[in-house]
């Protein structure tokens, strides 16, 4: 018998031995007594063959193809391009569209520079096309290089549409274009630009009528179902007919390598990589200096020289690798020396001690090692999870503090115990002191010489290392630093301070929001636990009055006390109150905001700013250095403000505004994307359902939603407990968002409820949905009778649907509510309409079945029988039943 190859081997296990979950490599290869590497190997070989589907886990599930898989997955049709730009997202979404259109989908013309990869996007508009069934599995994909043919119109029309027998000399028999070749599928037709004017004007004579004509006397016209992509680096609107180009509704420009975001390039690498350790057969160990290099490249070959580059380094590496090595090194001699020339100036220093990026083909994600590992001298994990378990409010402000503290102390240990000297510590360490004294003389704050160490220390750790993040990590960063920052505010201005100041003197290149967080936790230990008892303010007219004053105290009290507003001579009332304002967005003021001016005017404002204050406001006028000590005294020693004031005032020639806190209003916001005017009418329908004013229901741009946030000032403005938009929101957290066709059903009913709980008592919620439901079922009915008048239809169908609850012991959910407002209103208008004739005969045996149904019917539909002169036959009972048993059990 002949014995079976490995490959075989493999095949049968799969088909006997491995259920349709799939297995690992490392599964196989103990199964049949097989090196891992070999199993793998074949595995990947027959996932090429398509008899096996690779699934993107960790570690790699291999699973046996069924007829019942798609060949292709919508997930990974546009895997090479997708998921890391919204520039990206927009052009895949815009190639979704032009095939999911239905008959021959919509024209698209594809540009962009040489090696972006135009012909790359084709062939997955194609394979998209296949997974969505547009075309079938085995249509055609037919593709054309015009510039082949630039020269010869006539060789090119009979290339595209097909000739006649005798239609030039040669053509001896009737022969098929590539447009017949492609009936039913794609032609792809790239350089279209080199299309002579002749050739266009066939091409969108097809796209207008779906007509082809053979060239040659006597052709008959065909009718073809051909989808049409075209490419081109050039300028269209230069080079082809503006008759061809209005015929192709979408355009896409594919951004050059070096255009792209640096994740996205990052990505672009990757997958490059993994495409070698794939053919190889091998783990790949990549140098940090290698991906910087290959992060900057800009040629004009793009993606395809990019490819190439990678492809000649993993050979040059494969080559020199010994025998028993694990993986091949990738280092900067295996790079193409000539191709790297065209690396973009000013990239980052190589490292002495670079990090190694480990691709495995079977894993098919990066994993980050390093010789000098970054991230573990920062904890940065728990860094993340000390500042997120802040900002969501899972621990207090004191345990924070505490936790921080450890987290600090752990980490400058690191920093000073575990990473060796950097030769660039000594060029940082000046700049970081001269900081750190500024910072001291404005903040109050003392630094000594081991915050010096530190910072220099860091900077110099983060400016010889390459760190790279996922990008749901990436985004974690600089989420919780934005929102860490409003709530200890003064460590984040001190850290924004160090951040400016280092970035003009220092050239570095670091993970910005990854700094940003560390100095936020650094500054927030050297200010230590205390939370500022109020936010102080000076404001004075003048180059650096109130710096002056507001360093002084601060340093007297080596505290954060006050923060200086320095206002040019000449500056108005209107914008101090902007600055003013801008400045209150940011923190924190349930704590309490005191404002020192230099001026009487200043006091006025308070009308305008005490709206975004949730604490008590004091403002007071005729600032001295002498007044804001005393005010500086009183705040450390946490006195009442209006004290404070009062004591001041009765000592100084000076006079004060003082404003007691007051809560903010509750509010629900409708947003709409078409306009304020739909926004409006949905506000007016809701205030007349509440029928008072404990919550505020406000119309309000969805656009500014969107793009501000939670740092919205509405959000300062109001409590904001609920959102009903018409679209998706997605950026606000912590308020509940309801979409506007999900407000009357039982998700909605839930939601509402929570909000209005606070508010009005479990019977006028009650009263309160009853009254959104039938208001909304009123307006769809109002579009729909053309007879009755559909404010008085409605509160007779109401009597009916409160009858059936009675009857049936069970309270409708408001969706079902809604269906029922909707069908009875209409049914009873169409009744009317049909009064003579008999519909009972055919649903003799529902009648039967479902008697205690129809006498409970007919006993509440009574009144509405003999109001409309009507009888509701037992069709519409059985169309009722259906309604109601499709929501709930009817226990008659």
């Amino acid at each position: 018998m002949q014995r079976l190859t490995n490959k075989e081997k493999i095949k049968q296990y799969f088909l006997k031995e491995v259920s349709e979950e799939g297995c690992e490599a490392s599964e196989v290869a103990e199964a049949l007594c097989m090196k891992r590497n070999a199993a793998s190997a074949i595995l990947n070989e027959l996932t090429r063959e398509r008899y096996l589907i690779k699934k993107k886990t960790k570690p790699v599930i291999f699973q046996r193809r069924t007829h019942k898989m798609t060949e292709t997955s919508e997930e990974n049709v546009f895997d090479e391009f997708s998921g890391t730009s919204d520039i990206m997202n927009q052009i895949l979404n815009k190639c979704k569209i032009s095939v999911t259109y239905p008959g021959r989908g919509l024209p698209i013309m594809l540009l962009g520079a040489s090696g972006v990869g135009k012909s790359t996007l084709a062939e997955k508009i194609y394979l998209y096309a296949r997974q969505k069934q547009m075309v079938e599995k085995k249509a055609p994909f037919v593709v054309l290089n015009c510039a082949d043919y630039a020269n010869n119109k006539e060789l090119l029309s009979s290339v595209l549409f097909g000739y006649k027998k005798g239609a030039f000399t040669g053509a001896v028999k009737d022969t098929e274009g590539l447009f017949d070749k492609a009936d039913q599928g794609y032609l792809f037709l790239d350089e279209v630009h080199r299309l002579p004017p002749e050739g266009q004007e066939k091409l969108f004579r097809y796209i207008d009528t779906g007509m082809i004509t053979p060239i040659g006397n006597g052709a008959r016209e065909k009718n073809l179902n051909v989808r049409l992509i075209f490419a081109t680096t050039e300028d269209i609107d230069n080079l082809m007919l503006d008759t061809f180009i209005r015929r192709i509704p979408i355009t896409v420009t594919i951004p050059s390598y070096h255009e792209r975001s640096s994740n996205e390039r990052m990505q672009i690498i990757y997958k490059l990589f993994l495409q070698e350790a794939e053919i190889l057969n091998s783990c790949l160990k990549v140098s940090s200096n290698v991906l910087n290099r290959l992060l900057f490249f800009k040629s004009k070959g793009n993606i395809g020289s990019l490819k190439n580059i990678i492809k000649i380094s993993c050979a040059n590496a494969f080559h020199r690798k010994k025998n028993g090595e694990d993986c091949i090194e990738v280092a900067l001699q295996d790079l193409p020396v000539q191709d790297m020339l065209q690396t973009a100036v000013g990239t980052k220093k190589e490292c002495e001690s670079p990090q190694w990026v480990f691709i495995d083909q079977n894993l098919q994600e990066m994993e980050l090692i390093s010789v000098d590992p970054v991230e573990e001298n920062l904890c940065i994990d728990q860094m993340l999870e000390i500042a997120e378990e802040f900002v969501v409010g899972d621990c207090t402000y004191e345990e924070f503090v505490k936790k921080n503290k450890q987290l600090v102390d752990k980490i400058m240990d690191n920093l000073v115990y575990q990473v060796e000297v950097l030769a660039v510590e000594t060029v940082y360490n000046e700049y970081v002191e001269n900081i750190l004294k500024f910072m001291q003389n404005n903040y109050g704050i003392e630094f000594h010489g081991t915050e010096v160490k530190i910072l220099t220390k860091l900077l110099a750790l983060l400016n010889s290392s390459s760190v790279f993040f996922k990008e749901d990590k990436k985004k974690r960063f600089h989420d919780v630093q934005l929102r860490l920052r409003k709530i200890i505010f003064r460590p984040a201005q001190m850290a924004d301070v160090f951040y400016k100041m280092a970035d003009q003197m220092l050239d570095y290149h670091i993970n910005t929001d990854l700094f940003k967080l560390f100095l936020i936790l650094f500054f927030q230990y050297q200010i230590g636990g205390d939370r500022p008892y109020y936010y102080g303010i000076i404001i004075t007219h003048g180059y650096s009055t109130a710096s002056s004053i507001a360093s002084l105290v601060n340093q007297v009290y080596s505290q954060y006390i006050f923060d200086a507003f320095d206002m040019p001579y000449h500056t108005s009332i209107k914008q101090i109150e902007e600055r003013v304002r801008s400045y209150l967005k940011r923190i924190d003021t349930s704590a309490g905001v005191l404002i020192l001016a230099d001026m009487g005017s200043i006091l006025n404002i308070s009308e305008k700013i005490e709206d975004m204050v949730e604490g008590n406001l004091g403002i007071i006028n005729n600032v001295t250095t002498q007044m804001a000590l005393e005010a500086g005294h009183n705040i450390m020693q946490k006195r009442d403000m209006e004290v404070i004031l009062k004591t001041i005032v009765k000592y100084n020639s000076t006079t004060y505004r003082f404003v007691r806190q007051k809560e903010k209003q509750t509010a629900i916001l409708v947003c709409c994307m078409k306009g304020l005017e739909v926004a409006d009418k949905i506000c007016e329908l809701l205030r007349g359902c509440l029928e008072d004013h404990r919550i505020k229901i406000l119309e309000y741009d969805y656009e500014k939603i969107i793009r501000n946030g939670i740092e919205d000032e509405i959000f300062d403005l109001y409590n904001i407990d609920l959102i009903i938009s018409t679209n998706s929101i997605n950026n606000v957290e912590n308020v509940r968002v309801l979409p506007f066709n999900e407000l009357i059903d039982q998700v909605g009913y839930e939601t509402l409820k929570q909000v209005l709980s606070n508010f009005y008592s479990e019977e006028e919620i009650k009263d309160i949905i009853e009254r959104i439901i039938k208001s909304f079922s009123l307006r769809n009915i109002v579009s729909q009778l053309t007879i009755l008048n559909p404010e008085i239809i409605i509160n007779d169908v109401e009597d009916v649907i409160r009858k059936m609850e009675l009857e049936l012991k069970i309270p409708f959910a408001p969706d079902l509510k809604q269906l029922l407002y909707m069908h009875i209103g209409i049914m009873i208008e169409r009744l009317m309409q049909e009064r003579h004739q008999d519909k009972n005969n055919q649903f003799v045996e529902f009648a039967k079945k479902h008697e205690e149904f129809c006498d409970m019917s007919e006993k509440c539909f009574s009144v509405i029988e003999k109001r409309y002169h009507v009888t509701v036959n037992i069709r519409e009972i059985r169309l009722i039943y259906n309604i109601i048993s499709s929501k709930i059990k009817i226990n008659l």
